[in-house]
């Protein structure tokens, strides 16, 4: 019994081993770059406006006066009146406002970062073991050979030459 339990033992061990199952993982940094491009944009000016105030009294003889024209109006506007007959024309013009602004676009290339399986190194023999394995198969060699000639030496004085070859 206590055979039995000795050689289950040696059966277990020779399939259990002490190498880890999972291997560690480390994270590497593939790509980050950063790109900044400056530009002028376009940038269209509000609507212009303009306000007018005129005053129109008549006249003894029933003719229509305009007696004052006040006019507010932004700058880079260019207006032009005129009054005949009882008409008044009013003409408003503005000239394009478009100023450029400077824009910063930045942009980024940015890869995730890869998780790479790093193989670890189990049971590495240092020197001294190394030394001790070698000195170990040269005495098994040695002790086959020796084994060798022993049994050819028994062999040759119980039956002669011709025992080895039955």
């Amino acid at each position: 019994m206590k055979k039995l339990s000795i050689i289950v033992l040696l059966i277990g061990l020779c399939f259990g081993s002490c190498k880890t199952t999972n291997l560690p993982i480390k994270e590497v940094p593939l790509l980050y770059s950063e790109k900044i491009v400056e530009r002028l944009v376009p940038v269209a000016a509000p609507a212009d406006s303009a306000n007018i105030v005129a005053l129109f009294q008549c006249d003894s003889l029933n003719r229509v006066i305009m007696r004052s024209v006040n006019e507010q109006k932004s700058k880079n506007v260019e207006s032009h009146f005129s009054y005949n007959a009882g008409i008044l024309k009013y003409n408003l013009a503005t000239a394009p406002d478009i100023s450029y602004a400077k824009v910063r676009d930045s942009i980024i290339y940015r890869e995730v970062a890869v998780k790479v399986p790093v193989e670890v190194k189990v049971n590495v023999l240092t020197w001294w073991q190394k030394l001790w394995v070698t000195i170990g198969e040269i005495t098994a060699a040695l002790g086959l050979i020796d084994l060798v000639i022993f049994i050819v030496k028994s062999k040759l004085s119980l039956n002669g030459i011709t025992g080895l070859f039955r």
